[in-house]
């Protein structure tokens, strides 16, 4: 973000965001990948 690119939606816009607030971003995403949990397909009551 903030560089301006005709191909972009102008409601894209930069962060400024700290490195800290970079990294703790960065740390959040990473602690949420990984496998997918089993999932069942749902019942309905009869």
């Amino acid at each position: 973000g903030g560089t301006p690119n005709s191909h972009l939606s102008p409601k894209i816009e930069k962060l400024n965001m700290t490195e800290q607030e970079k990294l703790d971003l960065v740390a959040f995403m990473e602690a949420c990948t990984g496998e997918f949990p089993p999932v069942q397909m749902g019942r309905l009551p009869e």
